[in-house]
């Protein structure tokens, strides 16, 4: 009986033995693949608008920057109660006058105070002043416009802000609206094709 014990657990441990190795059995293999980089300056790039660096309310600046390479652009305006428009504070250009280039907006985070009731990047053809789109700033839902705007090799296309504060109760004229959350994170997307969405 203990021989037979003893079987049983040689056949159970070789059992395990086996059904482990099953389990840990696998095989790499690595094929090479060559991945070469050749970097190019910015086709599309960002630029301060006519009304960059111009008077805001109670002394203020409307301040734009944009990082050394002009792909980050940094605006900070200074709004009070109703609607606030300001108007070609940055721009849009195309350096790259050889190929079609396509842009749209998409907001990864969104203005979502309870006390601003609208807040629009506005923007508009340089050279006819059409407006071409209306980005909401308070909405975070797929891209802006629903279609690619078209940049052609003469365009700039102009940057706006329109924002709108509703007074809270009981405030009076000197009161500054009390902004819980007053700001916005905006990508400029572009690419060669307008065929396809991101």
């Amino acid at each position: 009986m203990f021989k037979e014990l003893n079987r049983r657990s040689l056949y159970l441990m070789a059992g395990i033995a086996v059904a482990l190795a099953l389990v840990n059995a696998a095989v790499f293999v690595y094929f090479p693949m060559n991945i070469g980089l050749s970097p190019q300056n910015p086709p599309i790039y960002f630029d301060l608008g006519s009304n960059a660096g111009g008077s805001d309310l109670w002394g203020n600046t409307i301040s734009v920057s944009t990082s050394q390479a002009n792909t980050i652009l940094n605006i900070q305006v200074h709004p009070t109660y109703q609607t606030n428009y300001y108007k070609n504070i940055a721009t849009i250009k195309r350096q790259d006058t050889t190929h079609a280039y396509y842009v749209l907006f998409k907001v990864t985070d969104a203005i979502s105070d309870t006390n601003v009731t609208s807040a629009y990047l506005i923007i508009t053809n340089s050279t006819t002043g059409e407006e071409i789109a209306r980005v909401d700033l308070t909405n975070t839902m797929g891209v802006q416009p629903s279609s690619w705007i078209s940049i052609s090799s003469s365009d700039t296309l102009n940057v706006s802000l329109e924002i709108t504060i509703s007074p809270s109760n009981g405030v009076t004229y000197n009161t500054s609206p009390h902004l819980e959350d007053g700001s916005a994170t905006v990508q400029l997307i572009f690419s060669p094709q307008g065929n396809e969405m991101p």
